[in-house]
């Protein structure tokens, strides 16, 4: 059982530092962003590919969902209401959005952010399913 908590433990941190990664180092609008590289290279608008368009805008979502449920697995682990708090990332992410599009928060409304919470937990309970 131990052993379980340290993997899931080791993947989320691995999944929270690939997600900053990319929230650090593909996102041009941040400065940490431009104090480290080069003005030349730091506008992707115009040649983004779909891969890099994706990672940028929501790849950084899918791991922090991914590693908030490897998180909560440890936490909640053998305790009766464990469903309610898997579910409670993605459920946070709507409501989020849904302030977003009430203008009660600032961002951008985006449908696809609440695909990419759904689908950041989904995988996370695939993979502990698999390690069970």
């Amino acid at each position: 059982m131990q052993n379980k908590k340290i993997q899931y433990l080791l993947l989320s941190v691995l999944f929270l530092l690939f997600g900053t990664a990319i929230y650090v180092f593909l996102n041009p609008d941040i400065y940490f962003f431009h104090r480290f590289l080069p003005e030349t290279t730091t506008d992707f608008s115009d040649s983004l590919s779909g891969i890099r368009y994706f990672l940028r805008c929501y790849g950084a979502d899918f791991c922090w969902a991914v590693s908030f449920t490897f998180i909560i697995q440890i936490i909640m682990q053998f305790r009766k209401q464990q469903l309610f708090w898997l579910l409670f990332c993605p459920v946070l992410g709507i409501l989020v959005e849904i302030f977003q599009a009430l203008h009660w928060m600032y961002g951008t409304y985006d449908i696809s952010d609440i695909i990419i919470y759904f689908s950041g937990t989904v995988t996370a309970m695939i993979i502990i399913r698999i390690w069970r």
